[in-house]
């Protein structure tokens, strides 16, 4: 049986990368299988031309292969596995393609019936049970990513020399966890502060895992960091003008939170009563 949690993700781009005209190098992805729960946060590089590409792949596969295989190494490497075969195939420059396709962070979970593990490659955060664990920053903001384990031959792969495991612990003492990539550093900064055009106010990101509206509705995150990150444009008092009031988050911003229900299902969807 799957541990008896739920899950909530958003993603929106940052200012900086609106105004450059880049999209949103970001990526996420939950997956749940054979009694596992995993989720997965991906950033892609910023000097990457089209690493979002990247982060996309490698969000998907590697929270199906946690998923499937749930050990954190070996769907590291079945995913360093596709990835270099995938570059084989393509022509060019191997160390050109990855540059610009494969270089993303990783900040994931897998979760089972007996143990929850919380792993990184790269920076970002991830909070366990109310603890923040900051992940980097890395001299000149440039962290580790997964495709520098990459190997120039398919069949020789090195060890994960990056890879992180911040928190191993038992399942039942896991309540509430979130992952997210380095631009939630903006969000906890504009705590407080009055959303642009409006009224509100920036919440905590506790508010992320423990408010029901993010899991009620599968793009509410989406949209309140949207609103957080927007730029609000107004007619000044001499109604002659306009006055541009920027959103709160510079960088690409990518949260996954997970918390505790209080009832299961069976195979058959009957509720068990509380895990």
């Amino acid at each position: 049986m799957a541990p008896a949690f739920e899950l909530a993700g958003g993603s929106v781009a940052g200012r900086d990368h609106r105004a450059a005209g880049r999209n949103n190098q970001d990526a996420f992805r939950m997956a749940f299988g054979k009694g596992r729960i995993a989720a997965v946060v991906c950033d892609g590089c910023g000097s990457g031309a089209k690493s979002e590409i990247g982060a996309e792949i490698g969000a998907f596969a590697l929270a199906t292969e946690l998923a499937d295989v749930g050990d954190v190494r070996q769907a590291l490497a079945r995913v360093m596995e596709t990835l270099a075969l995938l570059l084989c195939n393509l022509q060019g420059d191997r160390w050109r393609l990855m540059s610009e396709y494969f270089l993303f962070t990783v900040v994931g979970t897998i979760i089972d019936a007996q143990t929850a593990t919380f792993f990184s490659i790269g920076d970002g955060m991830v909070v366990v049970n109310g603890e923040r664990i900051r992940i980097g920053s890395f001299p000149d903001n440039a962290p580790p990513y997964l495709g520098y384990e990459l190997p120039m031959k398919a069949s020789d792969f090195p060890p994960l020399r990056h890879l992180v495991l911040h928190r191993v612990l038992a399942t039942e003492q896991l309540s509430s966890f979130l992952l997210a990539t380095d631009g939630i550093d903006d969000l906890i900064a504009a705590k407080g502060r009055i959303l642009p055009g409006r009224t509100d106010t920036v919440e905590s990101i506790e508010s992320f895992w423990q408010e029901d509206r993010f899991f009620k509705n599968p793009d509410a995150m989406r949209r309140r960091l949207t609103l957080i990150g927007r730029e609000h444009v107004a007619v000044a008092t001499d109604g002659k003008s306009l006055v541009r009031s920027p959103g709160f988050l510079r960088d690409d911003t990518t949260i996954v939170t997970g918390r505790r229900v209080a009832h299961v299902c069976d195979l058959f969807g009957e509720p068990t009563g509380a895990p």
